[in-house]
């Protein structure tokens, strides 16, 4: 096995290369267009995977996974949304700080305004939650949340046209009961 500091040079070098990449890309309409198209699949994805897992019924095993993908779900939209509204705020921002929080700080105060409180409520769930899942009890209050801000973002972003919009509504009548 190489030597781990080779490899983290390595992927250190390859995250630069990506990142001029990006520059390159949204120059472009066009590029910029299809990249924010990509990632949206994979955004469409990830909630198929969340839809997928939660109908195949919900057990206390489960719950860390749902709630990984939601997170995922979340980050993703986030970040979208900054490549397609607010992408030169994204690189005043040195990528190994564009986490949630630091991103939070840097988004149109609208739109924080508008889901300011319900993005700070996920980032504490995340800070406290991601770390050990287990302590975590998906509720659908907190599921609704989630896709509140995803779908936000998804429709200020102008994204929302590539995901099916039954992927970014949360259905009532689902229930957590553990089995």
């Amino acid at each position: 096995m190489k030597n781990l500091k080779e490899r983290k040079n390595e992927l250190l070098r390859e995250y630069k290369k990506k990142e001029c990449r990006l520059l390159e890309v949204f120059e472009d309409e066009e590029k910029r267009e299809q990249c924010i198209k990509n990632l949206a699949e994979a955004l469409k994805i990830i909630l198929e995977e969340y839809s997928q897992v939660k109908k195949s019924g919900i057990t206390l095993e489960k719950i860390p996974l749902l709630y990984g993908l939601l997170s995922m779900a979340l980050e993703g939209s986030v970040k979208i949304y900054f490549l397609s509204k607010q992408f030169e705020d994204l690189l005043d921002i040195e990528p190994s700080r564009r986490t949630l929080g630091n991103l939070k700080g840097k988004i149109n105060k609208d739109i924080l305004n508008e889901i300011g409180e319900k993005l700070d409520y996920l980032i504490f769930m995340r800070n406290h939650f991601v770390h050990f899942p287990p302590y975590y009890t998906l509720s659908l209050d907190d599921e609704e949340i989630f896709f509140d801000v995803i779908r936000f973002l998804a429709e200020k972003g102008e994204f929302y046209k590539l995901i099916p919009p039954e992927l970014l509504e949360v259905k009532r009548s689902d229930t957590y009961e553990q089995k």
